[in-house]
């Protein structure tokens, strides 16, 4: 063997060790992302809201089942992305305990998932930081706050995140490659995005913004056809199921919330000085929640996509309509989260106190800039700016406190605000802005001391501490959400936590009703009956449909609602149902 080939030789065994290396760290890396999102998911044993039963409709509806019983009066509209994966487990289960656990090892898996695409997309985006510490940044992307708290709910928040970054991750591929299976898989991530929740319409517009901006620049018709047909397909698709679900569930019926109908009917009748006010009011205070949920890494990526782009364009470089495709994404996520919260929060005295600080919308996209920000920490920042950004926080703290003061006894959602609920262990401990800014400031101060006095290891450090951070922060938040709902008697929870519930389903089960009709003044009590019973027939009625129901027939009736006896004989009665069968 000659001296070049050993030369050869030995660098492929350095590039294979080096690529072996690589391949047990990551590893490692999506082990501990695993093991941290199984566990941190298995603290409910169950939580379930409205959206989780709009989502399992129509997952019921895939897998052949008629609720339409339950559904023909349902008022709020939902998208089918998510209830596709929710039908996969409902296909072979009829038991909800089964299928939200399954629910929960998807939302563990798409965990792990985020943490591998970050990873991709910051070797693309950051050759010259070191490999190992991209690794570290991902990881901690991965194992951000409300990624453990959304884990571990059965809502769509998590796929929605996976979903907006592999769109992310799409884009720039196409972007350094131009090879048309990229360009392909956008348009579909995309478009799938959209079919996960209609709030991601901004993550649509902007990506459409961008490629025809581009096409029509550089002429580069072949370029529009291959990103936006598949979009265009997807969405079409998205139209033809909807259809489908609209007759099977509502029976040609409209929806009259959640719809874009609806929301631009508020527009046009809210439009005036004091929904300006709210609007600049809802931006303030989720920017608020941005930084302090993030402590500080959010805005820190955001100001590093802006110079980024800056020098993409200086050096006319197609990534600079990669950094205006996720900026249009933020900004635009944002202003639909405005535009669904100032609206029809009035009036004042019966505001949420979440409202001007609720985060949850824009955290769809947080993913990238998490990413950038701990990027930009690894390559290095100024102490300036770190100064400025403790120091802009105070003063938004201060006005955010302010701006909200007069809403702090109203009803709140902790569920919506999980990143800023650091300071809470108890369900007595009322939330405050000031509360979690001063842990949120105080904690941001303490990561710069360790980042700009330990040199050597201010990186790895000030990585580690913030993901070891943001993991107690969603157990803490896990546990506090769990502990509020839990043994508490809630329409909403009904499935899991109300005991009266519970054994009047066990009556029916023992005595082998599968078809009954539920009397309530909410729909939601009766979506609960028919999600225990998944095989079941069940109706919801009000007490101006008793009329309908034919002679023999059972029906439940919510005490709630009518405190006596209706028409019938009594099967069976506990402290907050009748079980009647109608004579």
């Amino acid at each position: 063997m000659s001296r070049k080939d050993w030369d050869r030789f030995m660098e492929w065994m350095i590039q294979w060790t080096d690529k072996k290396k690589e391949k047990v760290a990551v590893g490692l890396a999506v082990l501990l992302c695993f093991i941290v999102h199984l566990l941190t998911s298995t603290q409910f044993t169950g939580w379930f809201s409205g959206d989780v039963y709009g989502y399992l409709s129509h997952a019921a509806t895939f897998t052949g089942r008629n609720w339409s019983g339950v559904l023909r009066n349902a008022s709020s509209f939902y998208s089918w992305g998510y209830s596709a994966l929710l039908a996969i487990p409902m296909a072979f289960s009829s038991n909800i305990i089964t299928v939200y656990r399954v629910a929960m090892l998807f939302n563990v898996l798409i965990s792990c998932g985020v943490l591998l695409l970050c990873y991709s997309i910051a070797k693309m985006l950051a050759q010259d930081v070191n490999k190992y510490l991209l690794l570290l940044c991902a990881t901690a992307v991965s194992l951000y706050t409300s990624y453990i708290f959304q884990g571990a709910v059965m809502l769509s928040e998590m796929w929605l995140y996976f979903f907006v970054l592999l769109s992310i991750y799409f884009v720039l591929k196409y972007l350094k490659t131009y090879a048309i299976r990229w360009g392909i898989c956008a348009g579909l991530a995309v478009g799938y995005t959209y079919i996960i929740h209609n709030r991601s319409l901004a993550v649509v517009i902007a990506y459409a913004i961008v490629v025809l901006a581009r096409s029509i620049r550089q002429k580069d018709w072949k370029s529009l056809l291959i990103l936006l047909l598949p979009l265009a397909f997807m969405l079409a698709l998205n139209q033809g199921v909807l259809q489908y679900l609209n007759v099977h569930e509502k029976q040609g019926r409209s929806y009259t919330y959640n719809t874009y109908a609806s929301q631009a009917q508020n527009v046009g009748s809210k439009v005036n000085f004091y929904f300006l006010i709210s609007g600049i009011q809802c931006i303030l205070g989720e920017i608020w929640y941005a930084i302090i949920g993030s402590f500080g890494i959010v805005l820190i990526g955001i100001c590093s996509g802006i110079k980024t782009y800056i020098k993409e364009k200086k050096e006319k470089n197609d990534l600079k309509y990669f950094y205006v495709f996720v900026g249009l994404a933020l900004v635009g996520t944002e202003m639909v989260s405005v535009l669904d919260l100032a609206l029809a929060k009035v009036p004042l005295d019966t505001l949420r106190y979440d409202v001007y600080i609720y985060g949850r919308y824009w955290e769809t996209v947080f993913a990238f800039f998490l990413l950038l920000g701990m990027i930009e920490c690894c390559r290095g920042i100024e102490r300036k700016t770190w100064i400025a950004i403790i120091s802009g926080s105070v003063v938004l703290s201060v006005f955010v406190e302010y701006m909200t003061r007069i809403y702090q006894n109203n009803a709140f959602n902790y569920w919506a605000i999980p990143a800023v609920l650091l300071p809470y262990f108890s369900t007595q401990n009322r939330f405050t802005v000031m509360q979690s800014s001063i842990v949120g400031i105080t904690f941001m101060i303490f990561i710069a001391v360790i980042y700009y006095n330990y040199k050597k290891m201010g990186k790895i450090a000030l990585i580690g501490i913030w993901t070891g951070m943001c993991v107690f922060s969603g157990y803490n938040a896990n546990y506090h959400v769990a502990e509020l709902y839990k043994d508490t008697p809630n329409v909403i929870n009904m499935p899991l936590y109300e005991t009266q519930f519970q054994v009047a389903c066990d009556y029916l089960n023992e005595n082998g009703i599968e078809e009954f009709a539920v009397c309530a003044t909410d729909g939601y009590r009766a979506v609960a009956f028919q999600i225990k019973f998944m095989e079941a027939k069940v109706t919801g009625i009000t007490e101006g449909e008793l009329d309908e129901i034919e002679s023999g027939k059972t029906y439940v009736v919510d005490k709630m609602a009518w405190a006596e006896p209706m028409e019938g004989t009594v099967l069976y009665e506990n402290e907050n149902y009748y079980i009647i069968r109608k004579k």
